[in-house]
Order: structure tokens, then sequence, then C-alpha cells
């Protein structure tokens, strides 16, 4: 058991697990929703968390969500990352956002903003090599939203500043609760299975 402690009450949202410090020793990202009004909600990090002296790592406060003139904490919805390499994690957000926090990159614990589904929750989110015949070796990033009945793909690419492309979704026409990508028919290809509980077989295979 590993207790995230704070100053102002709390909720756990999701969680991950990475490596965040390329130490070869398992870490932990866990999404924080802080009840406090007015107080950010955040990503925290717990590094050791497979051994008998788990400690605090860094948190990342997720700014707040501008609709007209109000502003509305935003509470992590989904996370995932590597367990290798000191990749870091990407997070997504109740109101849509697509962080990335790379412990390579930047200066103190801050959050980059990798897309944003036009207000939609992101449902799940999957880093991995999505290309054809294992990989080439650069991560991508999957997310859904039920809300917008979408899946997204950001695919890895190293010459642009934030390591993706631009952001692509594919309109599914059912609410997404899950989803994962497997080779269902070993082509080589990724295939995607989405759950999707409305729809008459609540399974649905891309």
């Amino acid at each position: 058991t590993v207790n995230v402690s704070a100053n102002d009450p709390m909720s756990l949202t999701c969680g991950a697990i990475i490596d965040w410090n390329n130490d070869g020793n398992l870490d932990a990202v866990i999404g924080v929703d802080v009840a406090t009004e007015g107080v950010e909600d955040k990503y925290q990090v717990m590094l050791n968390v497979a051994t008998n002296s788990p400690d605090s790592g860094p948190s990342f406060d997720v700014p707040m969500y501008h609709i007209g003139f109000d502003e509305l904490p935003d509470p992590p919805s989904c996370v995932d990352g590597l367990d290798t390499d000191g990749w870091g994690f990407v997070g997504g957000t109740t109101y849509g956002r697509l962080h990335r926090s790379d412990p390579n990159r930047g200066v103190g614990p801050t959050l980059q903003i990798l897309g944003t589904l036009e207000g939609n929750k992101v449902t799940t989110i999957e880093v991995k090599d999505l290309d054809v015949d294992g990989g080439d070796g650069i991560v991508d990033i999957m997310a859904s939203s039920g809300a917008a009945k979408s899946v997204y793909l950001l695919q890895g690419d190293e010459e642009r500043a934030d390591g993706f492309d631009d952001l692509i979704a594919l309109y599914v026409d059912e609410e997404i609760t899950d989803m994962l990508s497997i080779d269902a028919d070993r082509d080589g290809y990724v295939d995607y299975l989405i759950a999707t509980p409305g729809s008459g077989t609540s399974l649905s295979l891309l």
C-alpha cells in the first residue's frame, strides 16, 4: 500500500505504472482530484512503489479550464506511460486536454499540451508503438472519448518539437467505455478493440 498524502481533501481518479527516473525501479503516476475550491487538480508521481520504501516524486498541477470568464477545475480522467526508459507519462482530463510530462525535457514539473478534444472527457489513453510489424521504435498515443464517440491518434514523430504529429480523430458513432490495441488477426497491423456497451455487439474491432 502506498499513501498519497496532501494538505487538501482529495480523491484519486486514475493511475499507471511507469519508470519516471529510469532507475529500473517501478514508479507510479496518480491522477488527483483536489476537493478544495480554487485549487488545481494534479498528477502525482510516486517513486519506487514496488519496494519497501516508496517516496513522493514530483507533482504536476493541471491548469484550470476556461469557459468564457469562468475557471473550472479539470481533474485527470486517465493516464498511461512506459515502465522503462524514463519516458514519462501522458494524461487526459475531464475537459478533454491531453498532457505530456517528459522528465528529459524542460525544467521542473511542467505539463505540455499535446491536443484537446473540444471539451469532451478523455475516457482512455494508451501509450504504445502502434506501427506495422512490431513498430518503428517511436512511441505513439491512442486515446478515446465516450462523450465524443471518437478514437484519437497521436503518431510519434521525433522531428516535431513535441514529439508527435497532429491529432487524428476517428468517429465511431458509439459511446466508448474502454479500448485496447492488439494485433487480433496476426497480420502485422495493429487493430483496436473498443468497448461500446450501448451498441448491439458491445465490442467493436477496428
